[in-house]
C-alpha cells in the first residue's frame, strides 16, 4: 500500500493536478480572507472556510477522476491488480494519496489565523476546529467519490488549544450515494444520524 501511496502522490505533484488544486484552494482562501477578515473586519476565520466550501464541488471530481481513469488511459490498471496486495489496499493507497493532496494546502491555511492575529484578536480555538472540519469534509467527499468507508467520530469537550477532548468512534460506513447534490445531502444525513448515535453512546 505504501508503494501505491508514494506512486500516486508523486503522480499528482509531477503533473499539474496537485499544484493546480492547491493553487485553486489557496487562491479562493486568500480572496475570502481579504474580503471577510481584512476588509469587513471579522475576526472569525471560520467564515472564510464556510464560504469556500463550494470549492469541493469542483476540486473533488478533478482530483478523483485521475484515480482510476488515468490508470485505464495508460493501460496500467492491470499492473495494479497484479501487485501482491489486495484490492482494498490499492483503493486505500489511492485514497490516502488524495487526502495527502488535500492536507498540504490545508496546512498552509493553518497559518492564516496566526497571521490575522497580528492585526487583532482572533478566536484560535474555533478557527482551528473549523479548519479541521473543513479538512474532514473534504476527506469525506473524497471517500464518497472513491467508495472508501468513512469512520464517524464524535468529539466533546472544551474546544480550546491543548485542552482535553473526548472522542467516540463509530463503525465504518460505506457511502454508496452518487457525488451530486442529492447524494451529498443524503450522505450528510447518514453521517449526522451516526453522530447522534455516538453522542447518545458517549453520554449514556
Amino acid at each position: 500500500m505504501k508503494a501505491v501511496l508514494a506512486r500516486e502522490v508523486r503522480g499528482y505533484y509531477c503533473s499539474v493536478t496537485g499544484w493546480l488544486f492547491a493553487a485553486f484552494l489557496l487562491l479562493f482562501a486568500g480572496i475570502y480572507t481579504m474580503a471577510y477578515n481584512l476588509t469587513a473586519g471579522y475576526a472569525n476565520f471560520e467564515y472564510v472556510l464556510s464560504a469556500i466550501s463550494f470549492i469541493y464541488l469542483i476540486g473533488v471530481p478533478v482530483l478523483t477522476m485521475r484515480a482510476m481513469a488515468e490508470e485505464r488511459r495508460q493501460k496500467t490498471d492491470q499492473l495494479l491488480y497484479a501487485l501482491p496486495i489486495s484490492l482494498t489496499q490499492v483503493v486505500l493507497g489511492k485514497y490516502l494519496a488524495l487526502v495527502t493532496v488535500l492536507l498540504l494546502p490545508t496546512i498552509v491555511m493553518g497559518f492564516y489565523p496566526l497571521i490575522l492575529s497580528q492585526f487583532g484578536q482572533v478566536p484560535m480555538g474555533s478557527a482551528y476546529v473549523a479548519l479541521l472540519g473543513f479538512f474532514l469534509l473534504g476527506a469525506a467527499l473524497l471517500a464518497l467519490q472513491t467508495g472508501v468507508p468513512v469512520i464517524p467520530v464524535y468529539s466533546a469537550g472544551n474546544y480550546q488549544p491543548f485542552q482535553r477532548l473526548q472522542l467516540q468512534f463509530g463503525a465504518p460506513i460505506v457511502l454508496t450515494q452518487r457525488p451530486n447534490a442529492a447524494g451529498v445531502q443524503e450522505a450528510t444525513q447518514c453521517l449526522q444520524e451516526a453522530m447522534v448515535r455516538l453522542q447518545e453512546e458517549l453520554y449514556l
